[in-house]
């Protein structure tokens, strides 16, 4: 009598079971995981968006400063007062189209407010200091705001 010899070489019901719920538990964490890469990507894009609308305000504030020894008026790009005391709140959007009222903006990404916490009369050559604060999203109170940056620059008078 011949006796055959069986081949097993194939995975049995358990084994395929186990690497299915291997998979399965692997894609659940990493689906878990997305929303959080989302909110990081999102919350980057931001303060990237963020520092060079704040570089750009500086640069405003201080290219008008140096272009008078006493300045008055407003700051050339964005129209900043100067001299004033109290503070300006501008709305703006990603290609740094600006307004005043959030209503004439709908697409408006920031709040750009200026303050004024100091600045020295005429006889009083000192520097000036402007506080700027940025907030995001433009709709929300600065107190309610998922991100902000704040700077306070000295404005040279001399």
């Amino acid at each position: 009598m011949k006796t055959r010899s069986q081949n097993n070489s194939g995975f049995s019901l358990i084994e395929v079971a186990i690497a299915i719920g291997i998979a399965a538990f692997s894609l659940v964490a990493i689906g878990g995981l997305v929303p959080v890469g989302v909110n990081s990507s999102q919350s980057a894009a931001s303060q990237t968006g963020a520092a060079s609308l704040m570089g750009a305000v500086v640069s405003d504030l201080r290219s008008t400063v140096a272009a008078s020894p006493i300045p008055s008026g407003t700051s050339s790009y964005f129209k900043f007062p100067i001299t004033t005391s109290g503070t300006t709140t501008l709305y703006v959007d990603e290609s740094n189209t600006f307004t005043t009222t959030l209503a004439s903006l709908p697409a408006a990404r920031f709040r750009v407010s200026v303050s004024n916490p100091f600045h020295p009369t005429a006889p009083n050559r000192s520097a000036s200091l402007e506080y700027v604060l940025i907030t995001w999203p433009a709709g929300a109170l600065p107190a309610n705001a998922t991100g902000h940056m704040e700077s306070i620059v000295a404005l040279d008078r001399n």
